[in-house]
């Protein structure tokens, strides 16, 4: 599976493991942390994750992603959750993302 390599795909993931543990954030490239992302997801390594995408591009190429993965966005967040800030788009109730790209 392989996502466009002239687009910036630059997304700041901030997650949390398990419900007590503490949050922790990376830089990521879509390109090169694909596969990470996709067993993060099919395996429920994250009980919560935020992302914020450098670009648009970035944005849309996760959006895609969590799409072909099943998940819906429209969801309530879940009450345990943390991450969640008001304007973010959720994802099945434990994925975020910021609708607005920024400078990572």
């Amino acid at each position: 599976m392989s996502v466009e390599t002239d687009s910036k795909l630059h997304i700041q993931i901030t997650a949390r493991d398990d419900w007590d543990e503490d949050t922790y954030t990376q830089l990521w490239d879509i390109n090169e942390r694909l596969l990470d992302l996709i067993l993060g997801f099919g395996n429920s390594v994250w009980v919560e994750i935020r992302i914020v995408a450098e670009t648009q591009e970035g944005l849309d190429a996760f959006r895609g992603l969590l799409t072909k993965g099943g998940y819906k966005a429209g969801y309530a967040p879940d009450p345990q959750t943390t991450l969640f800030q008001k304007g973010d788009e959720c994802w099945a109730g434990f994925v975020f993302a910021d609708p607005y790209p920024k400078p990572i």
